[in-house]
Formats: C-alpha cells, structure tokens, sequence
C-alpha cells in the first residue's frame, strides 16, 4: 500500500485526506492519505522517518519554509519561490515542490485578476505569502506592495533571502491602516474553519479596496471576503488554490490525472456521476 499525507498544525480544517482518500477508493488504488498534526520540533524527525514509509506527503503552515532545510533536493521553482508545499519520496531520498503556484496561478487567471499598477497589501509572510508575491512579480508591475505583519523586524530578517526582498514595504497592521489599497490578499490563516470570521485588515481598509483575494479555502467565503463582497468589490477565494494545487499533487506523487469538478464535487459532497 502506498500512503501519503498532509503535515501541519493545525491540520484539523484541512479536506486533503477526504479528497485523496475518495479517488483512491473511486480508482481502485492501494493507498491511504492521512492528516498528520506536526509541531515544529517533530518536522526534522518526521522528515528522516518518512523515507521508509511515505510516497510523499503535502506541507502546509507553518511547515512550508523551515522543511526545505531537511530535503534531499529542491526543484529550482521552489528554491526561487522560497517555499515547499509537496514532498516526494523515492529511493529512499526527498524532493520538495511548490504546487501552490499552480494553483494560484489558476485561481488568478479564472478571475482575471490584473496587478498592474495596482497598490497592493498583503496580510502575513510565510510561505504562501512567497508564492503570491512570487507569481505577482513575476507576471506584473505593481505599483506598490506592502506586507502587514505582527513583527517587521522579524519578517525582514526572515524575508532577507527572498527573491522579491526589495520589491516589497513591510508594515504593522497600525501603520498598514493609514493607507488606501486597490488590492487586499489574505496570506494567514485568520477565517479558517471554525473562527470564520476572523479578519485578517483593519476594518476601515475593506471600504476602499475594489479586490479581495484570500488564500484561505475552509470555507471558501470567509468573514473577510463576505465584508468585501458587501462593499461592492470583486472577490477570489481559495478554493480554486487548494484544488488545483491537490491536482498537481496527484500527478506528481501517483501519475493519475483528476479533473476539477471531481474534486469539487468531493469538497461539496456532491455524489459522483
């Protein structure tokens, strides 16, 4: 049998093993996907053990940058993004990818999303705030972006091998509010599954913004994007992130090919056929 999974704390909201364990059942496939709540002193031990277990496994927070320390090998989009969400195990060695940029590369595509000159702020550093920053740089010229977080100081020294480094203002969430935005990303876990209604801005920024994007996807409209909403803006939610970025995770890991409203039709749990 092979087995997989998803590493992360807390992993409790996450829908990966309901998605990856119904198309295991539905192909007729010798696997199991588990839900693994790793804390950060178990990654490195976790990492070591999987090599004798594990096809691969996806990595989510607060996992996605400190793992790449523990690889084998990294693919070059990855190493550039500065942030691994998928692992693959074979012959006893680990590779890590970022499908995450597949997904959000969709999610922003479905939407016709344009950054151009557009001034930007984006809600946490980790590391899927890498890859958003990642694909907006690298597809557009925006006319600013700025990173709110709890700590600048912190997030500029974690942030000092980043690709984008100089490209973007970091900000408290006090001095963030002092500003006006085109474009408002959530890249924390504030909305999740079940405090929905966590919000990630200060309150007098929704009003301004005409986009609202959140990479969180359980559920796929969180408190934040509903008050955009609301307000009359256009809004992206992270389902599309999550489900392309579970499609590439399959092709890599098992060669089988699944089709998005397969996996939607799981999330909503709507029969097959």
């Amino acid at each position: 049998m092979k087995l997989a999974a998803v590493i992360g704390s807390p992993i409790a909201h996450s829908k990966s093993s309901l998605i990856f364990n119904t198309i295991f059942t539905r192909l007729g496939m010798s696997a199991f996907y588990l839900s693994v709540d790793l804390k950060p002193s178990e990654l490195e031990p976790f990492v070591r053990a999987s090599v004798d277990t594990f096809t691969g496994y996806n990595v989510t927070s607060p996992h996605k940058v400190p793992i790449m320390k523990h690889l084998d090998f990294i693919v070059p989009e990855a190493s550039e993004i500065g942030s691994v969400n998928l692992v693959r195990v074979e012959e006893g060695k680990t590779t890590g990818y970022n499908v995450d940029i597949s997904g959000i590369a969709a999610a922003f595509a479905n939407s016709s999303i344009d950054f151009n000159a557009k001034d930007i702020l984006i809600a946490g550093s980790g590391g899927i705030f890498r890859t958003v920053a990642y694909y907006i740089f690298r597809n557009s010229v925006p006319a600013s972006v700025y990173v709110m977080v709890r700590d600048t100081e912190k997030a500029r020294n974690n942030l000092a091998d980043y690709i984008f480094s100089n490209n973007i203002n970091l900000v408290s969430r006090k001095d963030a509010g002092k500003r006006k935005y085109d474009v408002l990303i959530n890249c924390t876990p504030l909305g999740t599954y079940p405090d929905t209604a966590g919000m990630p801005f200060p309150e007098n920024l929704l009003d301004g913004a005409s986009v609202g994007i959140d990479m969180v996807y359980n559920p796929p409209m969180t408190g934040f994007l509903g008050a955009m909403s609301n307000n009359g803006a256009k809004i992206v939610t992270g389902r599309d992130l999550f489900v392309y970025q579970a499609i590439e995770s399959m092709k890599i890991l098992f060669g089988i090919s699944v089709k998005k409203d397969e996996i939607i039709g799981i999330i909503e749990g709507v029969p097959e056929g």
